[in-house]
């Protein structure tokens, strides 16, 4: 991220201390575990002493509440509905109004403890409590339920709104049925800076902190959701029914997590090479989640500097065997699996579409120097590709100026095109595996092959191998049907210069930790080149046959 003192584009100071220096997220209240000797009630339950334990009512630091949860009884009607409420107390048992959240319905709710998501603002020293709309049937949800007798819980009926006061009808050896998450608002935008803040330290709250948001808004409660016992890097491709697809050539700076499970967590950006295929252009650095009990949804976030090409995507990576934040959003919001992480530069294809929402999301700034790096955080002269600090005085005498400098180098690649591949092909095209290396056999055919092409520039080319099945064509049939091929072998990623080159290949290729020998059948061999500014070029192809047995020495 950019020093807050050099930066003269961001209207705020991004401080990754702020964080750190806030108090952590804490549960305050309590539910009963069942309806017990009291009912509802059409008042507002303030809690006015407590013993603290299991937990006290009142905050111990100013911020939000940014999740309510009640205990709904047996019994629920049309019209029943609870809303939680912030008091300050003045006396034994006076207590004025001073917050209160969303009115959540309870009707049709099964028994038991339900959550809501709030926003709440939160003054220490109040305490917690809640209105209820509800019947006096003891099967119906408590407003207060029996618990210490050091504990007391005051009701004002019918229930008053923020700003009225009332004096309570005391209930010695009572608690009201209220839990909350108090998160804390270093910044004071209003939003918990453990669930609900995408951009801590700044005035932004729900999305981008910089640049354009990738992905999902990670406002809203997630289910867990299995999605990762084989199929571990995924795309989200559609929220709200719009593609999430970059709309300019720029940098990804950080990325987001919400509701995580404890893992090692990456993303990268990849590029669609043709149907359900994408070229991996860059991957993060590890993002090391430790999840806490206190705040279920919490908010993880990794600064990073992946460029991305127009038209790319941001894909996360989980750990095996994964539960990650979901959200059922219909057919509105879609994302493709991927068949594992792999490497930068491997050709990887997808293996199928699902409809939902991962809840992941990136910040991605423009770059309009093509440097990579992005151009509101981390460049600081962003019209000019050679530096990223202060930008140099021009030569024409202006602002700063008067003396000469060096003209400005060319960009290294085209900003608005990949490379180009020429003459792929393998020489020769016949060859048997060759467990030592490409050495030439006195056999009929080779031990081993060359890989040649031409580069258009510098870049770093995946060379992939689909094998080709055999074609079994109907009875009477004068040729086959569509191809047939079996999936991808990543073979290696080489930094080649532009111009000619050349990469001897003897069949083997790397099957996790094993090394493996191409079994004999033919095979296409594709390449793709992706050049500094992380675009990528058109997939080139050739046909090559590996022959007979495994050559020896």
């Amino acid at each position: 991220m950019a020093d807050c003192a050099r930066s003269s584009v961001l209207p705020f100071c991004l401080s990754p201390g702020i964080a750190a220096a806030a108090p952590a997220a804490k549960i305050l209240g309590q539910n009963p575990i069942a309806e017990g000797e009291q009912g509802g009630c059409q008042c507002s339950a303030v809690q006015l002493a407590d013993t603290g334990t299991p937990s006290s009512y009142v905050f111990p630091f100013g911020g939000v509440l940014t999740k309510t949860q009640f205990y709904v009884g047996t019994t629920t009607e049309a019209g029943q509905w609870v809303k939680a409420q912030t008091f300050r107390t003045s006396g034994p048992a006076d207590a004025a109004v001073i917050s209160q959240g969303e009115q959540h319905n309870l009707n049709g709710l099964t028994s038991g403890a339900h959550m809501f998501l709030d926003r709440i603002p939160a003054v220490a020293g109040d305490v917690l409590g809640a209105r209820f709309n509800d019947s006096p049937l003891i099967s119906d949800t408590p407003a207060i339920f029996k618990a210490s007798p050091s504990d007391l819980a005051g009701r004002g009926t019918p229930g008053t709104e923020p700003g009225g006061s009332f004096t309570s009808t005391t209930s010695p050896g009572w608690r009201v049925n209220a839990v909350a998450t108090l998160e804390p608002d270093e910044d004071g935008d209003g939003y918990g800076d453990s669930s609900q803040d995408l951009c801590l330290g700044s005035p932004i709250a729900t999305t981008a902190c910089s640049g354009t948001l990738f992905g999902s808004g990670l406002v809203g409660m997630h289910s867990s959701f299995t999605n990762c016992g084989f199929a571990c890097l995924n795309i989200q491709k559609s929220i709200g029914g719009q593609s999430t697809a970059a709309a300019q050539d720029g940098v990804v700076v950080r990325w987001r997590l919400l509701g995580a499970e404890t893992g090692t967590y990456y993303v990268r950006v990849v590029a669609p090479t043709g149907s359900s295929q994408y070229t991996i252009l860059h991957s993060s650095d590890a993002g090391s989640v430790t999840s806490e009990p206190q705040i279920s949804e919490k908010i993880y976030t990794f600064p990073t500097r992946l460029p991305i090409p127009a038209g790319g995507y941001v894909a996360l990576a989980a750990p095996l065997n994964i539960h990650l934040g979901f959200r059922n959003s219909g057919s509105q919001a879609t994302y493709e699996d991927i068949n594992d992480h792999m490497v930068d530069g491997a050709v990887v294809s997808t293996t199928g579409t699902t409809t939902g929402e991962l809840l992941y999301d990136a910040d991605i700034e423009p770059d309009a120097d093509h440097d990579g790096f992005g151009d509101i955080t981390q460049d600081a002269c962003p019209s000019n590709g050679s530096t990223q600090g202060a930008c140099p005085p021009s030569s024409g005498g202006g602002a700063g100026g008067g003396g000469s400098t060096k003209p400005k180098p060319k960009p290294k690649s085209s900003p608005t095109s990949g490379p180009k591949i020429s003459g792929l092909k393998a020489t020769p095209d016949h060859f048997r595996v060759k467990p030592g290396g490409a050495v030439i056999s006195t056999r009929s055919a080779h031990a081993g092959t060359t890989l040649k092409l031409k580069l258009s520039e510098k870049a770093r080319v995946a060379f992939t191998l689909q094998k080709s099945l055999a074609c079994k064509a109907p009875k009477k049939a004068k040729r086959c049907g569509a191809t047939k091929s079996a999936s991808l072998l990543h073979l290696f990623t080489r930094d080649l210069p532009g111009g000619k080159s050349k990469i001897p290949f003897s069949g083997l290729y790397k099957s996790g930790r094993k090394v493996r020998a191409l079994k004999p059948g033919s095979y296409t061999l594709t390449a793709i080149a992706t050049n500094g500014a992380g675009k990528p070029s058109a997939p080139s192809q050739t046909k090559l046959t590996v022959v007979g047995a495994p050559s020896s020495r």
